[in-house]
């Protein structure tokens, strides 16, 4: 157990939205660790002996008042944005992350004693594509939805500084997890031998072992003199045809198959440009200068982490 977090002394009280999801849960497990109390934020009625907020950003609807006494936020909830981008899906993408922030900062803004950190999820997304240049935290928001959307979540987030709460941005990449994401979706194909490369297979991903983000998080809340945004992937990203390769290698299988661009684009709503074929060489400059070890700094050590 680790006592005396910055934020918050020996008892440190948290709030978390999207503690349910994947990421949720693991960062959930690291706190815990530390001997934190944490407030989960659900969209259901608050169980009276748990732990529980209810809110309901769609609707506008948030218990305010129980999220007094707080030492710090970690925002995490918004619409996956896995699944076919449908024109209706673009939007639940895009306002679930706005409206909720919003709700969210105004509520926390609202309080007599406003928490003192407030860490938001955003992603590698924000920088769209840029092939194979190495993207710094001092770079600008790309072109595309996804861009899009990571820049007004953000602009959200931030609008909580006004309240005097810092602010810290986690872009976050592809998370490699057995239990849920990109990876435990390519599992099953690349099983059966019948993996590939995503077209042209030279576009960058940025990528970070599950375990490590949890780990990234308590080092936010372990710092004072952090704030801002912050790169979370690792400082090695790989092209789509070494990370094909290493997960076939690991997996004693081949990867034999390679899926031609012309049939990813396909897929509604940009989806292919957007996710599948965007490059982004994102590095954490940010993270390491504060100190940061990755765990996990490698493919091979990620994969045997994650499966």
């Amino acid at each position: 157990m680790l006592n005396n977090l910055p934020y918050g002394g020996e008892s440190v009280k948290l709030i978390i939205s999207g503690a349910g999801g994947l990421i949720g849960r693991q960062i959930v497990s690291e706190m815990e660790k530390t001997g934190a109390a944490i407030t989960r934020l659900v969209r259901r009625t608050a169980i009276a002996d748990r732990s529980e907020v209810c809110w309901r950003p769609e609707s506008g609807d948030i218990d305010g008042p129980k999220l007094e006494s707080h030492d710090c936020v970690i925002h995490l909830a918004g619409e996956s944005i896995s699944g076919l981008w449908t024109k209706a899906k673009k939007e639940r993408i895009l306002s679930s992350r706005i409206s909720g922030t919003d709700l969210l900062v105004a509520a926390l803004s609202a309080l007599k004693h406003p928490p003192r950190l407030l860490i938001c999820a955003s992603a590698s997304g924000y920088y769209g594509d840029q092939g194979s240049a190495i993207l710094s935290e001092q770079d600008t928001a790309g072109i595309g939805f996804l861009a899009r959307v990571c820049s007004e979540w953000e602009s959200a987030a931030v609008r909580a500084q006004e309240a005097g709460i810092n602010v810290i941005r986690l872009r976050l990449p592809m998370i490699l997890s057995s239990r849920g994401g990109a990876l435990a979706a390519m599992l099953p194909v690349f099983r059966l031998g019948l993996g590939g490369v995503l077209g042209s297979g030279s576009q960058y991903m940025s990528w970070c072992s599950l375990d490590e983000i949890g780990r990234i998080v308590r080092h936010c809340l372990e710092r004072l003199d952090l704030s801002g945004p912050y790169n979370a992937g690792t400082p090695t990203p790989i092209t789509n045809k070494v990370f094909t390769q290493a997960l076939g290698a690991f997996l004693h299988k081949r990867t034999p198959l390679p899926v031609p661009e012309f049939l990813l684009t396909l897929l509604p709503g940009d989806m292919a440009s957007e996710m599948l074929l965007a490059s982004t060489r994102m590095h954490p400059v940010r993270l390491l200068e504060s100190g940061y070890v990755f765990q996990h700094p490698d493919i091979a050590s990620a994969l045997r982490s994650a499966l």
